[in-house]
């Protein structure tokens, strides 16, 4: 009886390639993706005011401009968190929004009906605009101050910042009120008294119209500053 002849040995498989799972990249491609964008708020036109107050011997004095220019810069939780109790960059010791302010020493016109152009004059003088042609403000601290209402306006903020007078930059701090407008617009409002000497002025003497003149160390500066959102392409400043 014939029997069938055994089969040919059957080669072994090869091994099916392993893949290897790639592992979740941390770089910092991934990081600056997961970075939001922040959200940069610019000064408008219209609706600002700075109010500088004082007193003399002769009389109170004021000067004002129309004209505060700058940006503010912020985290989109600042639109998207009324409360902003997400915003990571309020509360005392964290790095605050950027937040940069400039108004021109020129802008700022006396109010006086007899003499202003004198009073412009000599304010260009003691803060040497020629040298100095902008009064400029840094912020370096911001934190919320008492409850927020749901609405998220108004906000009121306790902060710390750099005014910077004459080319000297002064540590200074003072509670910021924010209202919230139409079209995710900001309005802030603030009140910081100081004094010349502690800006490195020396409060003035001269004579107005023949009148002699001492210009007190107490000053009063008063403000309304208001922004509106740009768009992401813009952000050039």
């Amino acid at each position: 009886m014939m029997t069938a002849p055994d089969p040919a040995p059957v080669a072994p498989a090869a091994p099916e390639p392993v893949v290897p799972t790639p592992a979740a990249d941390s770089g910092p491609a991934v990081a600056a993706a997961a970075t939001p964008t922040p959200v940069l708020y610019q000064a408008v036109a219209t609706g600002n005011e700075m109010r500088l107050e004082g007193d003399s011997t002769a009389h109170k004095w004021v000067c004002v401009s129309k004209i505060i220019a700058g940006f503010l810069e912020v985290e989109p939780a600042w639109l998207t968190d009324l409360t902003l109790q997400s915003v990571a960059s309020l509360g005392p010791g964290r790095s605050p929004p950027r937040c940069m302010v400039r108004i021109p020493v020129r802008s700022l016109k006396s109010q006086v009906s007899v003499g202003a152009s004198i009073m412009d004059s000599r304010l260009q003088t003691e803060l040497n605009a020629r040298q100095f042609p902008m009064i400029e403000y840094r912020l370096t601290g911001m934190a919320i101050k008492g409850k927020v209402p749901a609405s998220g306006t108004p906000v009121l903020f306790d902060t710390t910042g750099l005014l910077i007078v004459r080319g000297a930059t002064n540590k200074v701090s003072f509670p910021v009120r924010m209202e919230r407008l139409a079209s995710d617009g900001l309005r802030f409002t603030g009140v910081l008294e100081t004094r010349m000497a502690a800006l490195g002025v020396k409060p003035p003497e001269f004579k107005v119209l023949g009148l002699e003149m001492k210009t007190m160390d107490l000053i009063r500066l008063t403000w309304t500053w208001t922004l509106a959102p740009q768009p992401p392409a813009a952000e050039s400043r």
